[in-house]
């Protein structure tokens, strides 16, 4: 494996696993117990790592692998930004309860691939 695709796959990794935490954690507080600086905070860094991380599993399981889920990645980032875009737009917002469906999947799909596909991803 060349350098460059070592580190596109650690960072595709790294980012990856910051998603996962991310989730986690706004899963785990947004219910109302935890604190709600903590949930701000992950929501709001989940923005910068959840985006890329998509595109860099979707190019690295669709383009080197040929797998669908890399395909599957690709549409959740396209979903993402088009969604956003039309929030920021039109103004309102997403329902709380869409929003935790919404997190619930992408948690699953993000640990279903990071743990399928880690040695695919580490090269």
């Amino acid at each position: 494996m060349t350098a460059p695709s070592r580190v596109l796959g650690t960072t595709t990794i790294c980012l990856g696993l910051a998603t996962v935490t991310e989730l986690s954690v706004i899963l785990a507080v947004g219910n109302g117990r935890g604190p709600a600086w903590l949930f701000e905070q992950a929501a709001l860094f989940l923005d910068f790592v959840m985006v890329p991380s998509s595109v860099l599993l979707g190019y690295l399981l669709a383009n080197q692998h040929g797998k669908v889920i890399g395909w599957v990645f690709w549409a959740n980032a396209a979903v993402i930004v088009g969604v956003t875009g039309f929030v920021l737009t039109f103004g309102g917002g997403l329902g709380a309860d869409l929003l935790f469906v919404c997190d619930v999947v992408w948690l699953n799909l993000y640990v279903f691939a990071l743990t399928r596909y880690w040695n695919v991803l580490r090269g």
